[in-house]
């Protein structure tokens, strides 16, 4: 418990829309002892002392089996703090479907030896920035967080995603990054007690499989199929067209998707041109997705 304690950090299951300014702390029973502690908001100086006291209240019996992230991030060195109680504790993290976990909340995420991610989880990746700009002081920040991120693991083409992505745009990262990163996908229809108890059983047995290729159905090797062709497309991508397609992979899952237009309804070149071109290899997987609960788990399986 106290390697806990001394080294925890923070995360969150969360369904509605974040109200909250600064992280806020549950703790969420999931059956035997185990829990995983719930995080929602942004990341502010004091988070990491403030988690530390919130988890030395809790009953010596909790189990601390997983956090699960939501939040849009925050202040950097306070998120290093937390990151660097995550890799010291080895915690499983998540970030639930219809969640994010954004901007300085991705060291947290990606300072976890085991990475869980809901099919509509959005993370995302941006360059530092000072009260909103780009300065000396924030560009060497992004360097720091890119050292963080190598450190932790992470593969070069997402760390050259943070780097690249100025500060007033996000990088949403796709399926094909997840599969970098050796993120397991939890499946829509798990709740979070669910969710939580995988990733409490990763830990005594962080190796097994989700399944073997040759139990596959023709319907689960199809969704598998179809992913390869969705990441050798996009991959394949560049420029503003590549930037429209990640778009619509952010977008497509929401209950109202944005447009592929401007705030007038005007087209934005290639970006535009990409945005309708993802828009248009992904509905029949997407129909597929929500309706094909097979086919769903193939689309997702590493």
């Amino acid at each position: 418990m106290k390697t806990l304690v001394a080294g925890l950090a923070a995360a969150l299951i969360l369904i509605s829309p974040l109200r909250s300014h600064a992280l806020q702390f549950e703790r969420l029973a999931i059956g035997d002892g185990s829990v995983v502690v719930v995080l929602r908001g942004s990341i502010i100086h004091g988070d990491a002392e403030r988690l530390v006291t919130f988890v030395g209240g809790m009953a010596k019996s909790d189990r601390i089996v997983a956090l699960f992230l939501d939040s849009p991030g925050g202040n950097v060195v306070e998120a290093e703090r937390l990151a660097n109680g995550i890799a010291a504790a080895k915690l499983s993290v998540a970030v639930a479907g219809d969640s994010k976990c954004a901007s300085a909340c991705f060291l947290l995420f990606a300072a976890s030896p085991r990475k869980y991610a809901g099919i509509n989880a959005l993370i995302g990746v941006h360059s530092a920035s000072e009260d909103g700009q780009e300065t000396l002081a924030s560009m060497g920040m992004t360097t720091a967080m890119a050292r963080d991120a190598a450190a932790y693991g992470i593969p070069s083409s997402i760390i050259g995603k943070m780097v690249q992505a100025t500060p007033s745009r996000m990088e949403w990262l796709t399926p094909f990054d997840f599969k970098q990163m050796g993120v397991t996908i939890i499946p829509a229809s798990a709740p979070a007690a669910s969710a939580s108890t995988a990733a409490s059983r990763s830990v005594s047995a962080p190796t097994a499989s989700v399944s073997e290729p040759s139990q596959a159905s023709p319907m689960i090797q199809q969704g598998q199929a179809d992913r390869r062709d969705w990441e050798t497309w996009f991959t394949s991508l560049s420029g503003d067209f590549r930037d429209g397609a990640l778009y619509w992979t952010g977008e497509r899952s929401k209950p109202r998707p944005g447009s592929c237009y401007g705030p007038a309804g005007q087209a934005i070149g290639d970006w535009t041109t990409g945005c309708n071109a993802a828009k248009a290899r992904l509905r029949l997987s997407d129909l597929r997705r929500k309706t094909e609960p097979d086919y769903r788990t193939g689309w997702n399986s590493p």
